[in-house]
């Protein structure tokens, strides 16, 4: 991390109001006014108890933004980074893009969350670039004392998880979100909600979003930028724990400062840390393409959730492909425990090479795999995704796909095309086959229903590289492995929605019996998030009320895992 260009002022130009006025300035909205009277009348409350609610509310809702704070907190990011990861690299040409838009404007920076560690990133890059860090919403269960304060003084505000029914709080929620808009800052939010614990984007959750854009669009003019942000790993400090959770183990409780405490953690090395930014979206043009609809609160919903799947796509479209992404696909793709080293490295640079030829994000080292592959190798093996390495092979142990398979799921949106071209190429019926597998594939993968058609270009670069067409041939085995798990068990048991931990331990239990009778062979398809996704796609279809619909589902699925 470089020396910091120190910023702190407001963007606009406007003077921050002190906590204190921000709050009295908030409860002197008049909608607020009528909202408390309303209130105290139907639950036969005095208005000043409503008040004093009122007031605690935002007592804990808004955060308490102090400059010293933020050049303390840098330091001990910067320490922890460094204890932590090789580097942090940044897009600054994204950011350079980013930069007028957010002295001129209130932005919205929605990155992905895959980490803990996401809390730290963003602020300290801005920090770094003279840019004010932003607001950052974080769960109110991060209120404790003392670190709330902390937290509050460097420029957090806390929010509940859960807010449907408390029409005060929701009210106060968004005047609050109104002020912050109104004022020019930039605010920060996890477009996902919680972090993805395989690999995968996961949907996006709407409620924040929906009370922004609201709150925007009341207002007469101006502009509110959505600014998507990729975060990638060369691994996720969260590795162990996500596994655990994977396998069907009871949840460990960990938290940010659990993992800082970890001596076991401190002393591995997680590789580098790479940030992009999206294409900032303006949501005066967005929504101005849909003026006279939006007069509805139910178009302005549809819009909304419209809004945050170009988001997320956006962030997929960002994702950096690392060397332990293409690893983890260049290993998976073999079923044996033991794989020559020339066919690994061989089918990390054809894995390399379609990539590049997609113009897709690599890490330098991706990029330049000839040259990196020995400290690959060294990598991967310190860190435990590979069990052991000779001159000629490397060898996986079952928890080591597992593993991996997280990596994979990060990239494997970039090689849907190939991988479902090559499946569906194969059998006798390509358009059937390719309508089957795409289905079940675009409920996988957020936003590639449209864009998995290949193009004639890849088509003859596949014809060119039979290896390459190979390896691309096995890399979504396991998930036709979960599918068919998750088929067998509905049809035995017919589950009814919402599914249960209990109910998808079952599954999961089931599915060892199938990999140790040989019906199945990749460890890596047996996770509790592959099972209840392939049983939620089955449900949607109306299967689990049909029993000969999901049996002649089962049937064909079973014809295409014997390509």
């Amino acid at each position: 991390m470089k020396t910091p260009q120190k910023s702190f002022a407001n963007p606009h130009g406007r003077e921050r109001l002190s906590r204190k006025d921000l709050i009295q300035s908030i409860l002197k909205e008049p909608e607020l006014s009528k909202l408390i009277t309303s209130i105290a009348r139907r639950r036969r409350k005095p208005e000043k108890e409503v008040w004093k609610k009122a007031e605690n509310i935002l007592e804990e809702l808004v955060t308490d933004y102090h400059p010293i704070y933020i050049s303390i907190a840098y330091r001990i990011v910067k320490w922890i980074w460094n204890r932590f990861f090789k580097q942090v690299v940044v897009d600054l040409e994204g950011l350079a893009k980013v930069k007028p838009i957010i002295k001129e404007h209130p932005v919205l920076l929605l990155p992905c969350h895959k980490s803990h560690m996401d809390y730290l990133l963003v602020s300290a890059i801005f920090y770094e670039n003279g840019l004010t860090p932003p607001l950052v919403a974080a769960g109110v269960n991060l209120a404790f004392f003392p670190m709330g304060k902390i937290f509050r003084a460097t420029g957090a505000y806390f929010i509940r998880r859960r807010i449907s029914g408390d029409l005060l709080y929701a009210r106060l929620l968004a005047v609050y979100v109104r002020h912050l808009i109104k004022g020019g800052y930039t605010q920060e939010f996890f477009i996902e909600g919680g972090r993805s614990r395989t690999g995968k984007l996961v949907a996006p959750k709407h409620g924040l979003l929906f009370i922004e854009v609201e709150e925007f669009l009341v207002q007469e003019s101006g502009d509110l930028y959505a600014i998507p942000i990729a975060i990638t790993y060369d691994r996720v400090p969260e590795e162990s724990s996500y596994i655990t959770e994977l396998l069907g183990k009871e949840k460990e409780k960990e938290s940010f400062w659990s993992l800082l405490r970890s001596r076991q953690l401190l002393k591995q090395s997680f590789g580098s840390v790479f940030v992009r930014f999206g294409t900032p979206i303006s949501l005066k043009s967005y929504f101005s393409m849909n003026t006279e609809s939006l007069a509805t609160p139910k178009v302005r919903k549809e819009q909304t959730i419209e809004l945050a799947d170009k988001i997320i796509w956006s962030i997929a479209s960002q994702s950096v492909v690392t060397v332990t992404a293409m690893a983890a696909c260049a290993l998976l793709s073999h079923i044996s425990e033991n794989i020559s080293i020339q066919s690994f490295y061989e089918n990390m640079a054809h894995l390399r090479d379609y990539l590049l030829e997609n113009k897709f994000h690599l890490s330098h080292q991706a990029h330049e795999i000839e040259d990196h592959f020995q400290s690959v190798l060294e990598f991967l093996l310190k860190s435990g995704l590979i069990n052991n390495k000779t001159d000629k092979s490397v060898s996986l142990r079952h928890e080591d796909r597992i593993k991996l398979d997280y990596y994979k799921n990060t990239i494997l949106h970039f090689l849907l095309q190939p991988a479902l071209f090559v499946k569906a190429r194969k059998s006798e019926n390509f358009d059937k086959t390719f309508a089957f597998l795409k289905d079940i594939f675009t409920h996988e993968f957020l936003g590639v229903g449209d864009d998995l058609e290949i193009s004639k270009e890849n088509e003859e670069w596949l014809k060119k590289h039979p290896q390459a067409a190979q390896l691309f041939f096995h890399l979504l085995d396991n998930y036709l492995e979960a599918y068919y798990v998750a088929a067998r068990w509905a049809e035995m048991k017919m589950p009814t929605f919402p599914f249960t931990k209990e109910r998808i331990q079952e599954a999961l239990e089931f599915g060892r019996i199938l990999l140790h009778k040989n019906e199945i062979c990749r460890r890596e398809s047996l996770s509790s998030a592959n099972l209840y996704s392939a049983l939620l796609h089955l449900h949607n279809r109306g299967m689990l009320k049909d029993h000969f619909r999901l049996k002649d589902w089962k049937n064909q699925l079973t014809e295409y895992m014997k390509l």
